[in-house]
């Protein structure tokens, strides 16, 4: 029966295969990018409203909520500083 023997080790080769797999990608791809105990403080105006990120180019756009204050910031979180505050 060396039919039912090659089934038998393709099988458990295939799981070997996957789990090694798995295994490997889940090392690589593994990072702490977005820690939970990493924080990082950029300074900018008071009382941020809304935030807009663009993932691909790592780039934060910032209003702020003041109602006498009409100003965006536009943050790059690569070198995490604010690279220019616009102003109406």
């Amino acid at each position: 029966m060396p039919g039912r023997f090659f089934v038998f080790l393709s099988q458990k080769l295939l799981l070997l295969g996957l789990t090694t797999f798995i295994l490997v990608g889940v090392i690589l791809f593994n990072s702490n990018a977005y820690s939970a105990n990493e924080q990082t403080h950029i300074p900018i105006e008071d009382s941020p409203a809304m935030v807009a990120v663009n993932p691909f180019t790592n780039i934060a756009v910032i209003t702020h909520g003041h109602a006498n204050t009409d100003t965006v910031s536009i943050v790059d979180l690569g070198s995490e500083r604010v690279m220019t505050d616009l102003v109406k």
